[in-house]
């Protein structure tokens, strides 16, 4: 599944390269490139006591350092939620993406990122 779920996300990240993304500003929370903010403005949300070993100002900074290195990437339209269970299959072994709710204008490796993400998850690694 892994092998498949690749060849898609190339595929289909080179599909969305060629769509112009200008004016397309889309607020969405999940946004990595808001990550540091959302968390900054939601830490009261955070259970304290389910999340005892997390340093949060560590995060922020990691999250803070990483909106900085992602300025060198190219932008484009991206799903933002590649995983297994948004990508069917039908009876001809045809492949393909649904759920696009999630779509923002941002950094092509967060697609990348994301769906290795989920794809470890998954495996429980």
């Amino acid at each position: 599944m892994l092998n498949i779920q690749g060849k898609l996300l190339g595929s289909y990240l080179l599909s969305l390269s060629e769509i112009k993304v200008n004016g397309f500003n889309r607020v969405h929370r999940w946004d990595t490139l808001k990550a540091a903010d959302e968390l900054n403005k939601n830490l009261q949300c955070f259970p304290r006591d389910r999340l005892p070993n997390v340093d949060v100002s560590a995060v922020i900074a990691f999250l803070n350092g990483l909106q900085a290195k992602l300025k060198h990437f190219p932008m484009q339209f991206v799903h933002s939620d590649i995983n297994e269970q948004n990508i069917v299959v039908d009876s001809n072994d045809e492949i393909g993406i649904i759920d696009f709710n999630d779509m923002i204008c941002s950094y092509k490796v967060i697609d990348i990122a994301h769906a290795i993400g989920y794809a470890l998850a998954a495996q429980n690694i």
